[in-house]
């Protein structure tokens, strides 16, 4: 993060335009407000952007960063999104399962909801992965937003270029070489969570006659569950899906083993 917005406005230098003074001198008051202009920005006004021509860069091609470029693109703002997969889906193309399903319904969960778009008669409720993957696709060729995508680019670095323009560097997977693109009115970025999956090894996982799973990318087949022991590492919303999966597989015992408890709320609340 640190990397990634070096270049861009910094607490002290705000501190010190407002204040005239070091950040160490000034008061609790001044520190505040400057943390709350530079961390909460005013956005850039639509019109303005209109008018440049600028486009606005997008960082990130999950549902949020999809759903961003149609409502940009529906506003005639153009936008330039980067996508470090070779595949636009974000946590749902690289971490969900086969059976993972959407814990809402569907008319609450689908790309064009920003927009007021009707939800497509395609899309059922509670749909699985491959199922919101599709709509995904299908969405996202009826808006033609691919042709303003880079994937495959993992930006490393945002930067001003002057007032109200922005540049962003990245590079290829495992390349060295950075490239540049510049001319950006505004950055929005939409990582997700940034995962990065561990492979822990247990105490005396040898001895344990079970399967043990984390509950992603479909590491945990379903039928080879019957009448097992089984382990699941963590307490995300995958790892609780992975467990009901081993239960309807009868599976003879399950263990969610986890740092902490997250909030899991029945599919009936909503």
């Amino acid at each position: 993060f640190r990397s990634l917005g070096q270049g861009l406005p910094v607490l002290s230098r705000l501190l010190e335009s407002r204040a005239g003074q070091s950040p160490t001198s000034s008061s609790p008051t001044r520190l505040a407000e400057a943390s709350s202009e530079l961390l909460s920005p005013a956005g850039p006004d639509m019109e303005d952007l209109r008018s440049s021509g600028m486009p606005i860069a997008i960082i990130g091609g999950g549902l949020g960063g999809i759903a961003s470029a149609c409502e940009l693109q529906r506003r005639g703002l153009r936008f330039r999104l980067f996508e470090r997969s070779a595949r636009l889906g974000g946590s749902w193309r690289l971490l969900a399962n086969r059976s993972s399903k959407v814990q809402i319904e569907r008319g609450t969960y689908h790309l064009g909801i920003a927009s007021g778009e009707p939800c497509p008669a395609s899309l059922p409720n509670y749909a699985r992965r491959d199922e919101l993957l599709a709509h995904l696709e299908s969405f996202v060729q009826e808006h033609s937003l691919v042709k303003s995508c880079c994937l495959n680019a993992e930006v490393c670095k945002v930067t001003t270029e002057g007032k109200g323009s922005y540049s962003v560097r990245w590079r290829r997977p495992a390349e060295a070489v950075e490239e540049e693109e510049g001319g950006f009115g505004a950055v929005m970025v939409l990582p997700g969570f940034l995962p990065t999956p561990r492979d822990i090894k247990l105490p005396s996982e040898h001895v344990f006659e079970g399967v043990i799973a984390s509950g992603l990318s479909d590491d945990l087949p379903p039928s080879s569950l019957q009448a097992r022991h089984v382990a699941v590492l963590g307490h995300g919303a995958f790892a609780v899906e992975h467990a009901r999966s081993a239960a309807e597989a009868g599976a003879a015992r399950i263990a969610m083993v986890c740092r902490r408890r997250n909030l899991v709320l029945p599919r009936v609340v909503s």
